[in-house]
């Protein structure tokens, strides 16, 4: 009878020993699940974060030279000389969260006619066809 209750005993503390390594390892693998949850969601958040463009915060882009246009804040001067496209361009706000910023590089006739067809940017008041002194 001892024997049967030390068997039975040992029984339980085998079962009570598995179930506790079953359930170690369970929440081993819910936590790790969770925590690969919370890992994409910030990977993806900086992956957002990168991939956001950087846009342009001017007001204005005007032909400083012949097809080549720069980002100003104010464009108060009369258009000089001749040319195909207007010199100044008023920036909507549209045109100020989806315009790329080019801080190092002007933008051109094709991309200028490009977001004036998309609606971001309009021709200012007083513009003409020439360039921005």
């Amino acid at each position: 009878m001892v024997r049967n209750l030390i068997n039975f005993k040992k029984a339980w503390l085998g079962a009570f020993a598995l179930l506790l390594m079953v359930g170690v390892i369970t929440l081993t693998f819910a936590f790790k699940a969770e925590n690969n949850k919370v890992q994409e969601l910030a990977n993806a958040k900086a992956k957002e974060t990168v991939n956001k463009k950087r846009t342009i915060t001017y007001n204005f882009l005007v032909q400083s030279s012949l097809n080549s246009f720069t980002g100003r804040t104010s464009a108060s001067n009369a258009c000089t000389g001749t040319a195909t496209l207007n010199c100044k361009y008023n920036v909507t706000p549209s045109g100020k969260a989806n315009i790329p910023d080019q801080e190092d590089e002007p933008y051109t006739a094709s991309q200028i006619n490009a977001y004036v067809t998309a609606g971001y940017l309009t021709v200012a008041s007083g513009s003409s066809p020439g360039l921005y002194p």
